[in-house]
């Protein structure tokens, strides 16, 4: 069902309303809170964590509660202390969400919000909420919410990926690794492909268990002690180093196979 909204954010940025589609999924929603507070990929054990709160609670309820107990977090207080003004505050957040400044209409539009009560947590979920629902026809407006998709693609291929080894807090090496892999972002595609080559990168170097492939073919060649051999085709799902630092392949068919 298609909806009409002329108070959003991006119809303040060009001046034209804003076509509205069906609300986006809780894992977009919850990945773009973690973009926009912290810049950042979320952990996997985080991201689990309020997927089920959204799922016992209700999407509102769980958003709401994530992004308030974010804006208590010591990362962010120290990264947006209160003593921050309205419009410095704002200007951070897109600047996490759009890498760029606010412009002077959509700036002083949020601001009158926040001064009329609106709190910070929850400006940030309308935030993130608009840029995502975006589907107007400004080509900036297109280009900034294909650069956010395109952070919150990459978020995910981190946490899929690296498993248990992207989970860490502030100043850990996964923490690090999170917000560096979302920093070369932008609308271009390449950049997805150049940070999903980085994040396999990371996976390797990894002591926890991570997977850096889905479903390929490869040739398995196997002989007998006469020295005879034959080829097969295999199909694998994945490929993990596990805990003990040893490469796994993990098989779609394995009796076929061999």
């Amino acid at each position: 069902m298609m909806k009409v909204s002329f108070v959003g954010l991006l119809a303040l940025l060009f001046l034209i309303p804003t076509v509205h589609a069906a609300d986006v999924s809780i894992e977009d929603s919850i990945i773009g809170l973690y973009v926009a507070y912290y810049n950042r990929a979320p952990d996997s054990a985080g991201f689990n964590f309020w997927k089920e709160q959204a799922r016992k609670n209700g999407n509102t309820t769980a958003l709401k509660s994530i992004s308030e107990g974010f804006a208590k977090n010591s990362q962010f207080t120290k990264d947006y202390p209160s003593t921050l003004s309205n419009k410095e505050f704002i200007t951070k957040i897109y600047q996490n969400i759009l890498n760029r400044a606010p412009d002077d209409e959509g700036l002083n539009f949020w601001e009158t919000r926040l001064t009329n009560g609106l709190s910070r947590s929850d400006f940030i979920i309308e935030y993130v909420n608009d840029v995502l629902n975006y589907m107007g026809d400004s080509e900036e407006g297109k280009k900034s919410t294909l650069m956010f998709k395109n952070k919150l693609d990459v978020s995910r291929f981190f946490m899929d990926t690296l498993k248990d080894a992207s989970n860490g807090s502030s100043g850990t090496t996964a923490y690090t690794r999170s917000i560096k892999v979302l920093s070369a972002i932008t609308d271009n595609l390449e950049t997805i492909s150049l940070a999903k080559s980085q994040i396999t990168k990371y996976c390797k170097e990894a002591t926890t268990q991570c997977s850096i492939s889905s479903s390929e073919s490869f040739n398995l060649i196997l002989k007998d002690n006469a020295g005879s051999s034959q080829s097969k085709s295999c199909n694998y799902k994945k490929i993990q180093w596990n805990s003990k630092g040893e490469l796994e392949l993990i098989l779609e068919d394995f009796e076929n196979c061999l």
